[in-house]
């Protein structure tokens, strides 16, 4: 799928080949023999399936937080902020900019989410699925425009 941003996200789960290796470790003058170790040595062609379910929400979630971050960051860039440190929801400028970033994180999250983000995944993967997915749940009644007023948005 593309994130709002454009990314393009390859969702891919591989089972991992592995390999038995044997190795002189932990010896001691009593306990002269090798020890087995299962090495991974990559990923086989073969899906895997479990981890590609289990991992689908939160690999979906992060995407669309990913891009509420390079919204954030083109905003700064284009204010003059080119010092930053950006770790996944965790944003830090200097303290001039903090109103700024303030700013530029609550207008990109409105416009982000009136993207509708989730129900374009759905219909990105009805597509690539060939098939209706179940309905997504009913949105809630918040006005996106109140999160520009929202004192506690950010802090």
């Amino acid at each position: 799928w593309s994130t709002p941003t454009g990314f393009k996200v390859w969702h891919t789960y591989t089972k991992k080949s592995k390999r038995n290796s044997f190795a002189w470790l932990f010896t001691t003058a009593e306990n002269n023999k090798r020890t087995k170790m299962v090495m991974t040595s990559g990923h086989s062609n073969k899906l895997n399936k479990a981890s590609a379910i289990s991992s689908i929400a939160p690999n979906f979630t992060h995407s669309v937080d990913a891009a509420h971050m390079t919204l954030v960051l083109e905003r700064l860039i284009e204010a003059g902020c080119v010092d930053f440190c950006f770790v996944h929801d965790s944003y830090g400028v200097p303290a001039p900019y903090v109103p700024i970033l303030r700013s530029a994180i609550v207008e990109s999250f409105v416009e982000l989410h009136k993207m509708d983000p989730l129900s374009k995944f759905k219909e990105h993967m009805e597509t690539v699925l060939g098939r209706s997915l179940p309905d997504l749940p009913e949105r809630g009644t918040l006005e996106l425009d109140q999160c520009l007023e929202a004192e506690y948005m950010f802090q």
